[in-house]
């Protein structure tokens, strides 16, 4: 995951202000390489999201866009276990692809 990782300005990112470690890898990730595309182009709404989960203390975890893309905060973190760091950005459906089989096939995208 280290290979999909770069520093950017928060200039653009200032949304990620004051959210901890989370706030940090978020920011780390190149963006531009998901279906999310560059996090300086992002929507104003999922900034907005982005920006509520990372100062939130209790675990949350946004599925975004089509492919099911994850970012959480630093109490979700703890929920992903060995996952993370690799969780952050993945498709929800690949990182907990063992539970389908108990809860049945996620919906496809654009459902």
């Amino acid at each position: 995951m280290t290979a999909n990782r770069q520093r950017i300005s928060h200039g653009s990112g200032d949304f990620l202000a004051g959210g901890g470690e989370m706030a940090k890898l978020v920011g780390e990730v190149d963006w531009s390489k998901t279906s999310l595309g560059p996090i300086d182009r992002w929507p104003q709404s999922l900034r907005t999201t982005v920006s509520l989960c990372l100062a939130s203390n209790f675990p949350i975890n946004i599925i975004w866009g089509p492919d099911h893309l994850q970012i959480y905060n630093d109490g979700y973190r703890i929920v992903c276990g060995a996952a993370h760091p690799t969780a952050l950005g993945e498709a929800y459906t690949k990182t907990w692809a063992s539970a389908w089989p108990a809860i049945g096939q996620p919906p496809a995208a654009g459902s």
